[in-house]
């Protein structure tokens, strides 16, 4: 049960310290600006796509490539990204559309 309560209440704390580090008292606030951020700055650029390419390679290293778990995995997680993410990563699975055909 501890280490379930770690998971549920760590993120929440650490977002807690990190608002008032930047003295940053209003959430919707942070969202805009972060939204903004993604507008300007989140763009198709081939280091975004190596970038992309080498942390997923990374993150599934340990994944078995036998009977197509990896690929499975990869796609899978593409397909949770947002699709501002996958469109500056430059990934083939542009769309939520793309993703539901794998």
């Amino acid at each position: 049960m501890y280490t379930l309560s770690l998971f549920i209440m760590q993120p929440a704390v650490l977002k807690c310290l990190v608002l008032r580090m930047y003295s940053i008292g209003d959430l919707p606030v942070l969202i805009m600006m972060c939204q903004q951020y993604e507008t300007l700055h989140m763009i198709p650029a081939q280091s975004n796509h190596e970038t992309a390419r080498h942390t997923l390679d990374e993150l599934l290293a340990s994944a078995p490539g036998m009977l197509g778990v990896k690929d499975f995995a990869e796609k899978l997680a593409i397909c949770l990204m947002e699709d501002i993410v996958r469109d500056a990563m430059m990934s083939v699975y542009r769309d939520q559309a793309t993703c539901g055909q794998y």
